[in-house]
C-alpha cells in the first residue's frame, strides 16, 4: 500500500473519512507515548470514551479527517503517520534506513520540514 501523506499534514478535503477498510496505527502510536485509551479520549475535543478510541483503533468505526487530526495532535504526530506506519520500535523497515528516515522526519519541527524536504529533493534530483 502506498503511503498516504506522512510528509504533510495537508489534506485536500476535510470531509474525507477513514473507513474501516483503512489500516490506522492509532493503538501503536498511543502505546508508544504511554497513553491509555482514556487519556487519549480526554485529550481530544469533544472527548471520546475508551470504547470509542478502541473502535478507532480496531477500525470498526469510521474516523473523520478532523478527528484524525485531533488524535494525531494528541499523540504528537501527523495524520499521515497514523495512516502510513507504526512508530519506531513497532515496525519493520522495508529497506535499510527506512525506519531512521521516518524517525528523523518526525523529530523535525513542522516549520522546518519544508527546508528538510528541499534538502532531500537535492539527493533525488542529483540521482542519488
Amino acid at each position: 500500500m502506498p503511503h498516504v501523506c506522512s510528509m504533510s499534514d495537508d489534506f485536500a478535503d476535510a470531509r474525507w473519512h477513514i473507513s474501516a477498510m483503512q489500516r490506522v496505527f492509532i493503538k501503536e502510536w498511543r502505546e508508544s507515548v504511554g497513553m491509555t485509551q482514556q487519556e487519549l479520549g480526554d485529550a481530544i475535543n469533544p472527548p471520546a470514551s475508551p470504547g470509542t478510541i478502541s473502535s478507532y483503533e480496531s477500525g470498526s468505526r469510521n474516523l473523520s479527517m478532523e478527528r484524525l487530526r485531533q488524535v494525531a495532535d494528541a499523540l504528537g504526530t501527523t495524520p499521515g503517520a497514523l495512516l502510513d506506519f507504526p512508530p519506531a520500535g513497532k515496525r519493520e523497515a522495508t529497506e535499510p534506513g527506512t525506519s531512521e528516515v521516518f524517525d528523523l522526519w518526525h523529530r523535525i519541527d513542522i516549520e522546518n520540514r519544508p527546508r528538510a524536504l528541499r534538502a532531500l529533493k537535492v539527493f533525488v534530483d542529483e540521482g542519488g
